[in-house]
């Protein structure tokens, strides 16, 4: 006030600078936590070494998109033991079926044999026996 009175007028210090273009890099720390927007589950049918991964990070992907190619090998294998396996349980079970069918022709036979007194009893009764395990005798695992 003292200033007006005196009719003259108080001058502000003014800081002056040229504009130019440039970067404005500013680092800020701070702590928190980050939540996804959504969660994905990724997974796998089956198991083993990764091959080949089909994508990088950041890659934008859809559903049913391939990202890893897992080595076929060990399945391969498995798939060969079970084929190997599957192929002695038909052999095991067309030997059990050819088995039966001579136990029971045998039993057969037998019974035709002691109706006309040509074989002897105990030979008619060990076929009959015969037939009697053979018709209860389990079937080969995985049948």
């Amino acid at each position: 006030m003292l200033r007006e009175a005196q009719g003259t007028v108080p001058t502000a210090a003014a800081a002056a600078a040229c504009s130019r273009r440039g970067r404005i890099e500013q680092a800020v720390s701070a702590l928190g936590v980050l939540q996804p927007q959504r969660y994905v589950d990724v997974g796998a049918q089956v198991s083993g070494q990764i091959r080949r991964i089909a994508v990088k990070a950041c890659d934008v992907v859809a559903q049913g998109d391939l990202l890893v190619e897992i080595d076929p090998t060990v399945q391969r294998a498995t798939v060969q033991a079970d084929r190997a396996t599957l192929d002695s349980l038909r052999a095991q079970r067309a030997e059990q079926e050819a088995q039966h069918d001579l136990v029971r022709l045998t039993a057969e036979r037998q019974q035709r044999l002691i109706a006309v007194d040509s074989t002897r009893q105990e030979d008619a009764d060990t076929a009959r026996a015969n037939l009697r395990m053979a018709q209860v005798r389990p079937a080969p695992a995985g049948w």
